[in-house]
């Protein structure tokens, strides 16, 4: 469970005010924790709720009003008549003093009572509207909650659905530990960390939990300018190459295979897949269907595909694929003849060969069946990597 310190840290990241090392702090727990995610993700939703209440307004004359409507409800003490004195008898009691209506500090403080009551039953309305864990919010010095600030993502804030509630990613140790980043160097304070690969074994993407994390980390990249890394390690057999086009047609993106890339894979050489405007879920998709069992004929053959690697993208990525298809990195971001509807396509290279393959006809094709880059969508650079066992 996270501990106060934490959730107040996440609650001022969520306001988007707090200094650079509270900030960094705090992108650094979302990566390491599963329960903060869902946390920011819970605020983020509060937040919007409150945001999207109608406004309420008293009009500038209710103090008044209320002040006169008391004053027609309170009877006004009068003084008592007196009998005529009868001769010079002495006054024994001394007559009071009355004043015309009520003290002036009763009248506020029967305002104040009212307006009190009416702000007081808005808060209890406002709080059965929405689920607000009363622990989270923050207490004694910790940053009173303002507008959301911008989440952890690259992506443009809310175009893409945020993935369900995510779980930690299972890694490495052989595939079968919790998920968790590289990197045990301590980083500078003053400087944001830079983002480590995200690790998943393909076996674990059939539970749901690790399924939901791989969908949560691709959303958050949805958008970005340098587009997503795949680093997958695969033992390559016949089928391997067919399963991959075969996932990826089945979510509507078709793949272009280029002959230098059969030759690669017929060598147990690195494959290079390079797709534009694909949808992240429907990419939480294509490799969820690669962890699959293989079925041939009557009998099913585990997957071939072992692990899996989420990263940003790289300019080396870019550069690597403009040099194969024979264009420069710039056309490669926007197509100089642009098809006129963006759709999702792609092609596979032979990785460690880039020269050779732009004259190829499959090349052609696909620089010809390009589009512009859809908002929120991702351009994608999946390495094959053979298993050397």
């Amino acid at each position: 469970m996270l501990s106060e310190k934490n959730q107040l840290l996440l609650s001022a990241y969520v306001d988007g005010d707090q200094p650079s090392q509270d900030r960094s702090a705090a992108e650094r727990l979302l990566r390491e924790s599963s329960e903060a995610r869902v946390l920011v993700k819970k605020l983020g939703d509060n937040k919007k709720k409150i945001k999207s209440l109608p406004a309420k307004s008293l009009d500038g004359q209710f103090a008044n009003q209320v002040l006169l409507r008391l004053s027609t409800m309170i009877a006004v003490p009068v003084a008592p008549v007196l009998p005529p004195p009868v001769g010079p008898a002495r006054r024994l009691v001394k007559k009071p003093r009355l004043r015309r209506g009520m003290p002036a500090w009763a009248v506020g403080g029967i305002a104040v009572l009212v307006v009190g009551g009416i702000v007081l039953g808005g808060a209890f309305w406002l709080r059965n509207q929405l689920d607000i864990n009363n622990d989270l919010l923050p207490r004694g010095n910790g940053h009173t909650p303002v507008v959301a600030g911008k989440p952890v993502s690259k992506a443009e804030s809310s175009q893409e659905p945020v993935a369900p509630k995510p779980a930690d990613p299972l890694v490495a140790n052989g595939g079968r530990g919790p998920a968790e980043r590289n990197g045990d160097a301590k980083a500078d304070p003053m400087i944001a960390p830079k983002p480590e690969p995200i690790r998943f074994t393909f076996g674990d993407l059939q539970k749901q939990n690790s399924f939901d994390s791989l969908k949560w980390e691709l959303a958050q990249s949805s958008g970005a300018a340098e587009g997503l890394h795949l680093d997958v390690t695969v033992k390559y057999n016949a089928r391997s190459l067919n399963r991959i086009v075969k996932s990826f047609h089945n979510q509507g993106i078709p793949l272009v295979v280029t002959p230098p890339a059969e030759a690669s894979l017929a060598k147990n050489r690195p494959l290079l897949v390079y797709a534009e405007n694909v949808n992240a879920d429907k990419l939480a998709l294509v490799l969820r269907e690669l962890s699959e069992a293989d079925i041939q004929g009557k009998k099913k053959v585990a997957s071939t595909f072992e692990s899996l690697r989420v990263s940003p993208g790289r300019a080396e990525d870019q550069a690597r694929v403009a040099e194969a298809l024979g264009i420069d990195s710039p056309q490669l971001k926007a197509p100089a003849v642009a098809a006129p509807k963006a759709k999702s396509i792609g092609i596979v290279l032979a990785d460690d060969r880039p020269q050779g393959q732009a004259n190829v006809e499959d090349v052609r094709r696909f620089l010809a069946g390009r589009g512009v880059k859809q908002s929120g969508a991702l351009h994608i650079y999946l390495h094959l990597q053979p298993n050397s066992k």
